[in-house]
């Protein structure tokens, strides 16, 4: 138990001192923001469609909301901790438990009343149909 939390201390002064390192700084602080959020969630877009892949395994669908409001998408839940088991009895816990909240900006508008969610093997894939004034209009050129 000592090794790991002198190693643990170790990690935590290499980070701090990296935070000082330009210009090594600026993907640290991403790096180091971006896995600390709960759930991870990935915003890719195709011609028609916005999708928004969020990793919420163990989770019970009764328990997530999801909201659109001004462009902004936020997905609210609660994740259980395990039944019978303790704080005390843990020597190591990284998996997150409790309630949360991430809300994305959508990059575009989209028509509200088609979105749809689907749930397969923990991740949540969001669709979101592109506005028609957000989609990509092909303007012909008139050769005289």
């Amino acid at each position: 138990m000592l090794w790991d939390l002198l190693h643990d201390m170790r990690e935590l002064q290499n980070e701090i001192d990296g935070l000082f390192e330009w210009p090594s700084m600026l993907p640290r602080l991403y790096y180091t923001t971006a896995r600390s959020k709960y759930p991870a969630m990935n915003l890719r877009e195709t011609e028609d469609n916005l999708f928004l892949d969020v990793n919420i395994p163990g989770l019970e669908m009764d328990k997530v909301q999801i909201n659109i409001k001004d462009h902004i998408l936020s997905i609210n839940g609660q994740k259980p901790s395990p039944a019978g088991i303790e704080a005390k009895n843990y020597h190591r816990r990284e998996r997150t438990t409790g309630s949360f909240i991430r809300a994305v900006e959508l990059p575009m508008d989209v028509e509200i009343e088609k979105v749809t969610a689907t749930y397969e093997n923990g991740i949540l894939t969001i669709t979101l149909p592109k506005a028609e004034s957000a989609k990509p209009k092909l303007i012909e050129v008139k050769v005289k």
